[in-house]
Formats: C-alpha cells, structure tokens, sequence
C-alpha cells in the first residue's frame, strides 16, 4: 500500500503520513551515534566518528560536531553534505541576527528557523530531505538547552536524547543516568539470584534422573521428566502461588505435589513408599548447594558495590538484605516484590536503584513498572536478547560488562 504514495514527498498516505520523510528517518537510523545530555551546570554532546575503510585517511576534524556561534553549537548525524549546508545557514542567520540587535541569538529562536528551512523541503517534489541535529547552546533567558530536530521540520526541548544507529539503546541508557537536569547515582542495586549470580549445574532432569537411579529404577526419560516438571510448575504456580504461601500450605507440600504431578505427566507413576524415597532425595539435593554454582564475577561484582558505599539486595552473605517470594507473598513479575525492595532499602527513591536481570518479562518490565531502573544480562546467549534491545532494554553480557559500564558513565557514587 505505501508504494502508491512514497513516489513524491509531497504525496500524503490516507493515514496523513509522509513516507519519504519517514524514509529519511530511517535512513539516518545507520549514521553514527551521537547522544546529548543536559545537565544544570552545561550540556554534553558525545558523536561516534564512523571509519568505513582503513585505506581511509582519517582527518583531524570532528565531522560530527560544529560551532555556530559563541554560544550555541551543535552535533549532526546524517548525509553531511546536507549537513554543511545547514550549518552554513545557520552560522549565517546568528551573525545577521548579532548585527542587527547587537545580542546573540536566542538558542530556540535559531532552531525555529533552521526547522522553517527543514520544513520547507517537504513542500516541494524533486528535493530530498535533511539530517537530524542536536542543537545545544546558552542565552540569558533560558540558559542552558538542548534540542532535536528531525527531517520533517519538527523540533523539540530535550533533557537528554540520542540519534543515529542504536539510538534507543543509548536513550534509555540515558534514562537510568539522568533525572531532573543532574546526574543521579545509583544508591541500590537489586539483583535477580538464579541466572544473574548463580546457575544450576546441568539441567534439572539430571537431578531427577539421579533421584530414581539412586533407589534402584531404572533411569526414566531425561526429556520427557524436563517437559513434565515445566507444566507442573506453571501449574502449580497458578494454582498455588508464592509457593503455596497465600494457601498456608508448607514449602514441603508445595514442591512435594509438583514433583509427584512431574513424574506422573513424564509416565511414571511410582507406589507412595517408591516416590517418598524418590523425593527426599530431590528434596535434600535442592536444599544444598550441589546443584547451584556461583558465577565467577558475582562476589567481585558485590565487593565492588560495597566498596563504593553502595547496598546490595538479593540474599545471602554478599549482600545487604534479601527479598524472598515465598515469605512476602508476591513473586516475579509481580512489582510489589520490586516495592518491598525499596522499602527495605529505606530512604533510597526508585530513581536510584537499578535491577540487574535475565528476563524482560519477570525482570525488566516489573522493575521499570515500579520506578526502577533495570538492565538485562545475557550470559547464555538467549534468542530473545535480540529484540530485548530493540524494545530499547540496555543488554550487556555479564556482570564485568556492567561494572565496566556503570563506571565509564560515572554512576557510582
């Protein structure tokens, strides 16, 4: 359908919708990174400078960043022919605006007339549209701004945005460091335990398998006793949840009846006295630390925390205090779990904890939900962390990465 009215950009959609400019909005999607921050005491601009080839020569000046006036200038990402051109406009419209009131030119207002300029390029067949820009810069009535436009003409007041490949990530990566004009520091980190600081060693049928070999039967199907353990728990979940606590039903008499219904949906269906033998096994296996192995940046990860002045939340001897589904009588994804957290923590405001975590659904989503901030860990490689990033969710690949990370962008306190 769009075929039929992105010939011309001055063409609209039945939808009111101009797909050329949509089209050049993509295309700056490839350009070179560039992200501003505004903050009380100035504004940052950081731009990726692109190497196509090394045969290229690379030059000494920025070809992302450029002066305007004194007090204003600002960072492209685009075709930088076009982008020539609207600097060379702009530079122009400030110097005529200086001569004529013997005061630089207010920062919005110079931005309103660069986007006239833009706009008019969406009137007219046979003309292509122009790059994205940051303007940033300073005047006496508004001090300090930042502004994005767009190749549409459209233009708006920032505290901190992004353009070019990658923009989302780097946007929200934005988010978990900016509040209110200032840096913010994260004050409490709330980690996730299984797949964030520890794993299973194996799979869970191994440990199943190993219970039934240890009684004398014959080793049952290691996929078939896999599946048959998922749907018991998403069933017992639903029927019992938070581990049967709600139902005052005892931790052993939950995990009990899951087993049990997990051999039975795998085919095998033992005698009580053969299942209790079977269980106790399980049971006491899971209650030790044999299946579980820490990963090797987990405690580092924590020092780390602790030496810079900051609190810890899971469970256990690294960390400060713990949050456990089953005596708080929520669970993942639910955010009241992610609200007691907090309220454990003390006088610390959402805005200043950051959940670390393996899964958008019962990790990230909660945890923005309740006014955290949250970033995903991928230590297995998982097929979804694809559009993980792409829902605009930071993805990093282990707790070094995170370190590395939340110290380069100066969020320790």
């Amino acid at each position: 359908m769009s075929r039929r009215y992105d010939s011309r950009t001055t063409i609209f959609s039945p939808e009111g919708r101009l797909y050329q400019v949509e089209y050049a909005m993509e295309a700056i999607g490839n350009a070179g990174t560039a992200i501003g921050i505004l903050s009380k005491d100035g504004v940052v601009l950081v731009g990726e400078k692109k190497v196509t080839s090394k045969l290229l020569q690379t030059s000494t000046s920025t070809e992302k960043m450029y002066k305007i006036d004194d007090h204003v200038a600002c960072a492209v990402a685009g075709i930088m022919s076009d982008a020539n051109i609207l600097i060379n406009t702009a530079r122009v419209q400030a110097q005529r605006y200086t001569y004529a009131y013997q005061e630089p030119m207010p920062v919005e207002q110079l931005v309103q007339s660069l986007c006239d300029t833009k706009q008019g390029y969406t009137q007219f067949g046979g003309l292509h549209h122009l790059v994205y820009r940051f303007v940033l810069g300073w005047d006496k009535n508004y001090g300090f701004q930042l502004y994005m436009s767009d190749p549409s003409g459209n233009y708006g007041g920032w505290k901190a945005a992004a353009i070019g490949a990658n923009n989302q990530a780097a946007q929200n990566c934005s988010e978990i460091i900016f509040r209110d004009g200032s840096i913010i520091k994260v004050r409490l980190y709330h980690l996730d335990v299984t797949g964030t600081l520890i794993a299973y060693k194996g799979e869970l049928g191994d440990y199943y398998y190993m219970a039934a070999k240890s009684v004398g039967l014959p080793c049952p199907d290691y996929k078939r006793v896999h599946e048959g353990f998922k749907l018991a728990y998403s069933d017992m979940a639903k029927k019992y949840p938070c581990f049967g606590h709600a139902a005052k039903m005892p931790n052993i008499v939950w995990w009990k009846t899951c087993v049990r219904d997990a051999f039975v949906r795998a085919g095998y269906d033992y005698d009580e006295e053969t299942f209790e033998k079977i269980f106790r096994r399980i049971y006491s296996t899971f209650g030790s630390a044999a299946p579980y192995t820490v990963f090797p940046d987990s405690q580092p990860f924590l020092r780390w925390i602790h030496e810079n002045g900051q609190r810890s939340q899971s469970g256990g001897s690294e960390w400060d205090f713990g949050v456990f589904s089953g005596l708080e009588r929520a669970e993942k994804p639910d955010p009241r779990l992610y609200e007691i957290a907090l309220e454990r923590a003390g006088i610390i405001a959402p805005e200043e904890a950051l959940h670390i975590g393996d899964s958008m659904r019962k990790d990230y989503l909660p945890a923005k939900s309740s006014g955290m901030h949250a970033l995903l860990l991928d230590r297995f490689k998982t097929p979804d962390a694809d559009n993980w990033r792409k829902s605009g969710a930071p993805v990093l690949p282990d707790l070094v990465a995170a370190q590395a990370w939340l110290a380069s962008e100066n969020l320790v306190c």
